[in-house]
């Protein structure tokens, strides 16, 4: 293949792209910093000879190698990558490569850091797709509409001219790290149908794989690819780097479906899946199946001790009060229906509305204690007094970890960072109306599931028209929201710590209706789809919640709407 000749000197724009990328290095190495990723002392972007760019094992340095037009070997270097990119000319080169060193650095920075905390394995593929990952967090979501597009553009043109020398067309779809996500890329498994499989393998830790091949969805061909696709990783493991063009090609590919992907990746993500640095919670709390009146009487008494020393903690117990209570209410129902000795009129519809509490609203349990048994009559807010004066609390009469370790951290003064997170994360749902009266365990679920994410002034959180069913948590900062008209930007709204935004795709899986950015530095918590399903089917109340608090906000906008036009 003989590229065209260059219509233009671009030897200036070559000599400029090294600069950009150690500006791109050092921004990097800032924003892993706020996520506790700290680089030794000696880090440097060198210029290099090999590869593009790569990851010094020896010296723990990154290297960018970059054809340098003036010299001969430079100008073959010129033309090898024109060739195997499909360019027509040096500035379209230059463009492509601009537009791909931050992801190029990103990359070889997650191989650093992989190698820097002994998570590194001796797995090749899975260090790719690691490394991928991280990249994806740092870049994706900062490329704008029209980058996108002209990078899948280019990558698309680049398969075209290496799939000729490629083992196969799709060997590299076939092994990217999320067959889900290339299969929902390639037209093979509708959105909907990938969130069922995404729901099965997280419901009963099946491998999405094992689900599809069961679920007689899918056609042969790409059967017969899932099948095939161990002995395809095995091959790029012994291969690796040894043959440049396939290589390239792989890479290529993968990135093409990270960017057309549904999927987002986060830098905590990261730090906490591949670099096994999470940050210290407490325990979940599963829900107790044989309570004891102590339990209950324990907790009530720890949400009055702890109330003027924090407010979060003391809804915690409160909660874990009311959780405890309904239980003992449902073991008395089992065991009357066992005895054939009444009925209670409580059923899980009852029980599953009482669950939840807002302390801005009455208790619904002022009402239900005409409905419970006498001899649990004296555990009801209304009736507790009493014996609350005879129970003595002692961290024993607590009845999980979870709760020791508050009550010893606010009552005992003992020094606990996963107490410390546990209720700083609680006290941010605690802010949240969709969130504030989910019990006690739900939201202790949540704070172990989300991901924090840190934004720059003026950076991009959201792309309209995006594809992606996240939802985030505004924590700290504010951040506009836009829609794209006729070229033109329009602000219709903003956003302020404590609110929740993101809902109307996870609802409708549809592409993101609005831009959002933020308009000073800003910190988000994100709850990925993925994990959010699984909450939902377990906790039905959670999607109610969700889905009144997007109808409000919808109300709001509406009525807003009509006093504008009037």
């Amino acid at each position: 293949m003989k590229p065209e000749a260059s219509t233009s000197n671009d030897e200036p724009a070559f000599a400029d792209a090294f600069p950009f990328a150690e500006r791109k290095f050092r921004e990097f190495i800032e924003e892993f910093k706020q996520y506790g990723l700290e680089v030794h002392r000696g880090l440097t972007l060198k210029r290099g000879t090999g590869l593009l760019c790569y990851y010094g094992l020896k010296d723990k340095n990154i290297y960018l190698s970059l054809p340098d037009p003036k010299s001969s070997i430079g100008k073959l270097q010129v033309l090898f990558f024109r060739s195997i990119l499909g360019c027509k000319n040096n500035e379209e080169l230059f463009e492509f490569m601009e537009l791909l060193l931050p992801r190029l650095i990103a990359h070889e920075l997650g191989h650093y850091f992989r190698h820097k905390y002994n998570t590194f394995k001796n797995d090749l593929w899975y260090e790719e797709q690691v490394a991928n990952q991280l990249a994806t967090a740092v870049t994706k979501h900062r490329l704008t509409p029209s980058q996108k597009k002209r990078v899948i553009e280019f990558i698309k043109n680049a398969l075209k001219n290496i799939e000729k020398e490629a083992p196969s067309k799709l060997v590299a779809v076939d092994s990217y790290h999320s067959p889900l996500h290339a299969l929902n890329v390639s037209g093979s498994l509708p959105a909907k149908e990938l969130e069922s499989v995404q729901l099965m393998e997280k419901l009963f830790s099946i491998s999405a794989i094992d689900v599809l091949k069961r679920s007689g969805r899918l056609e042969t061909t790409c059967l017969d690819r899932l099948e095939q696709r161990k002995s395809v990783i095995k091959q790029f493991n012994k291969n690796y780097t040894s043959n440049t063009v396939t290589y390239f090609y792989y890479q290529l590919e993968w990135l093409l479906l990270d960017l057309e992907s549904r999927e987002n990746y986060y830098v905590d993500e990261f730090v906490k899946t591949q670099l096994q640095r999470k940050i210290p919670l407490l325990p979940e709390v599963q829900p107790a199946s044989s309570p004891k009146e102590e339990h209950v009487l324990a907790c009530f008494k720890a949400h009055v001790e702890t109330t003027g020393l924090s407010k979060t903690a003391s809804r915690y117990f409160y909660k874990r009060y009311r959780s405890l209570l309904l239980e003992l209410l449902k073991n008395s129902r089992n065991h009357a229906k066992k005895q054939r000795v009444g009925r209670s009129p409580l059923n899980e519809q009852a029980f599953s509305i009482l669950e939840v509490w807002d302390e801005k609203e009455s208790d619904d349990l002022d009402f239900a204690i005409q409905l419970a048994p006498k001899p649990l009559q004296h555990l009801f807010p209304k009736k507790i007094g009493k014996s609350l004066k005879e129970c003595v609390l002692t961290e024993k009469s607590l009845p999980h970890a979870t709760d020791k370790r508050i009550w010893r951290h606010l009552m005992k003064k003992k020094k606990d960072e996963g107490a410390k997170n546990s209720i700083n994360r609680l006290s941010l749902l605690d802010e949240i109306d969709i969130y504030r009266s989910l019990p006690a365990d739900i939201l202790l679920n949540f704070a172990h599931t989300m991901c924090k994410a840190k934004y720059r002034k003026g950076e991009t959180l959201i792309w309209q028209g995006s594809t992606n069913d996240d939802i985030l948590i505004l924590v700290s900062g504010h951040l506009e929201v836009l829609v794209h008209q006729r070229e033109k930007e329009k602000i219709i709204g903003e956003i302020r710590p404590g609110e929740v935004f993101g809902e109307m795709s996870f609802f409708t899986s549809q592409p993101r209706i609005a831009t959002v950015r933020a308009t000073r530095a800003t910190e988000c918590f994100v709850l990925k789809a993925s994990d959010l399903r699984l909450f939902a089917m377990k906790h039905p109340i959670v999607l109610m919640h969700m889905a009144r608090g997007l109808a409000l906000r919808l109300a709001a906008s509406a009525k807003s709407q009509a006093a504008e036009s009037a």
